[in-house]
C-alpha cells in the first residue's frame, strides 16, 4: 500500500464512470451515486489508514501530488466531451469535436496549473538559503542528524571499546527512542545556538532552544519555525 496505489484509484475510478455519460441509459445516476459513496467512504477510510495504521514516511518532494493534480484533467474534461457529445448528436455536429472538446478541457486545465498555481513553484521566502532552517534547527525538531543516521557509526559505538555511550538508530516513527537517548541529547548541547532544558512531561529533561515554547498541557511544544510539534517524554 502506498500513495502512489491509493491516488491510481482516485484518478481511474472517476474517469471509468464517466465513460456512463456517452451512453442512454437509465442507470448512469446509480453510477454516479455510487461513486459518491465511494468518495465519502475514501475520504475517513484514507484518512485512518495513512494518519494512523501506517508508520510514517517522508517525501522530499510534493511530485506525486503534483503529477496526481495533473492528471485529475483526464476525468475532469470528460464532462466537457460528454456534453459535446450530446451536442453534436442533437445538433448534427461532427463528432471530432468530442475528443477537440476533451483535449482543450485538459489543456485548460494543465494551463492553469502550469502557470497560474504553479505547484512545484516554491514561495520566494524558501527558495533563499537565509530562510531555511540550519542543521541544528532540523535535527532539534526532526530528531536526526549526522549520528544516529549513519549505521556504521551507530553499530560502532555500540561494539567499539572505550565508548561512553552508545547512540540510538533513528528510525522513522519512533522519534522516542532519541529524545530518552542521553548521548543524543549531548550533542545537541553542542549547537551553535544557545538551548536551554525543557521539562516534558515526566522527569524528562531535553534541551531546545531560546525560540522553543511548551504548552501548559506539557505534551506539545513549537520549535523554532514556529511549528507545534509532539513533546517526546516518557
Amino acid at each position: 500500500m502506498s500513495l502512489g496505489h491509493d491516488y491510481m484509484g482516485h484518478i481511474v475510478q472517476p474517469f471509468t464512470c464517466s465513460l456512463a455519460l456517452f451512453f442512454a441509459s437509465g442507470v448512469a445516476w446509480q453510477i454516479f451515486g455510487f461513486l459518491a459513496l465511494w468518495c465519502f467512504w475514501q475520504s475517513f477510510w484514507q484518512r485512518y489508514l495513512h494518519l494512523r495504521a501506517v508508520r510514517k514516511l517522508y517525501h522530499t518532494t510534493n511530485r506525486l501530488d503534483t503529477d496526481v493534480l495533473f492528471w485529475w484533467g483526464f476525468p475532469l474534461s470528460m464532462l466537457l466531451a460528454g456534453s459535446t457529445f450530446w451536442g453534436a448528436r442533437l445538433r448534427s455536429w461532427p463528432l471530432l469535436l468530442v475528443p477537440a472538446a476533451w483535449a482543450v478541457g485538459l489543456a485548460v486545465w494543465v494551463s492553469l496549473l502550469a502557470f497560474v498555481v504553479r505547484p512545484l513553484s516554491l514561495p520566494k521566502e524558501e527558495g533563499y538559503a537565509c530562510h531555511r532552517p540550519s542543521y541544528d534547527e532540523v535535527r532539534a525538531q526532526r530528531f536526526y542528524d549526522w549520528h544516529n543516521c549513519n549505521p556504521i557509526k551507530v553499530l560502532l559505538s555500540h561494539c567499539e571499546e572505550g565508548t561512553k555511550r552508545a547512540i540510538a538508530p533513528f528510525e522513522i516513527g519512533k522519534e522516542y527512542l532519541q529524545a530518552l537517548d542521553h548521548s543524543w541529547r549531548d550533542r545537541m548541547r553542542k549547537g551553535n545556538y544557545q538551548q536551554k532544558p525543557i521539562v516534558l512531561q515526566g522527569p524528562m529533561k531535553i534541551p531546545a532552544c531560546n525560540a522553543c515554547k511548551i504548552c501548559s498541557c506539557q505534551k506539545w511544544r513549537t520549535s523554532c519555525s514556529g511549528h507545534w510539534t509532539p513533546s517526546w517524554g516518557s
